[in-house]
């Protein structure tokens, strides 16, 4: 995991995206929550990769529901989808989380068209 950030924070997306893989399938479950699939999903978002960064958002989210952060990544790359009801799953999320400030955040994002 620790090589993919440092791959990623010296512009070898595509290094960091095979190091993520590869620390994905070693250990599985083992990993803390979905930090390595959150990891995952900004790099392809740095791409412009956003169904993959979704995928990998989900994958997060599924592990940590609880996360703000991945909720928030997860509606962001919905909406760059153009996934309007699954952003909008999102900022629910968010708001039961008491997040507010994210769930404006992707609101603004949106354009208004993702609110509860």
């Amino acid at each position: 995991v620790n090589l993919g950030r440092v791959l990623a924070d010296m512009g070898d997306l595509s290094g960091a995206i095979d190091a993520f893989n590869k620390a994905a399938a070693q250990k599985g479950a083992e990993l803390p929550g979905g930090f390595l699939y959150n990891e995952l999903g900004s790099v392809y978002r740095k791409q412009g990769k956003f169904k993959d960064a979704a995928a990998a958002f989900r994958k997060a989210a599924d592990k940590e529901e609880r996360n703000a952060i991945i909720q928030f990544n997860l509606g962001e790359a919905e909406l760059q989808n153009g996934n309007l009801g699954e952003a909008k799953k999102a900022y629910e999320r968010l708001k039961k989380l008491g997040r507010a400030d994210l769930a404006t955040r992707l609101q603004q994002l949106s354009g208004g068209r993702v609110r509860g």
